[in-house]
């Protein structure tokens, strides 16, 4: 469950990513980009190239758990915000950027009416 215990932090990886990545690919990333937080109670979000699609990754004691959320029809759009490829964010920020809402700029996503898959 993804949120069963709150993080001890949530880093936005601001760099485009490959969402062919799987859990060995975004955990190399983190190993990579942040030296020592991979088993540290962090959580990794990661935004894919099509800015359509969000990963979370974070350790959960006995192994990786990895989280994905599709926009149907908005964009995950960070604007240009003054980070080098990394931020913290707060839970609460977290909470908004998944539910639709753009962290940088103050505005949120178009709701839209679900579709049916069949």
């Amino acid at each position: 469950m993804l949120y069963r215990s709150k993080p001890a932090r949530v880093i936005l990886y601001g760099e485009p990513v490959d969402f062919r990545k799987q859990i060995p690919g975004l955990a190399t990333i983190v190993d990579r980009e942040f030296k020592g937080e991979l088993f540290q109670g962090s959580w990794f979000l990661f935004v894919a190239r099509d800015k359509k699609k969000a990963k979370i990754l974070y350790w959960r004691d006995t192994g990786f758990a990895m989280w994905q959320f599709r926009l149907e029809s908005d964009l995950f759009d960070l604007g240009r915000p003054q980070f080098n490829g990394k931020v913290q964010i707060s839970w609460r920020d977290l909470g908004r950027l998944l539910d639709g809402y753009n962290i940088f700029k103050g505005r949120s996503h178009r709701k839209i009416s679900p579709k049916r898959f069949s």
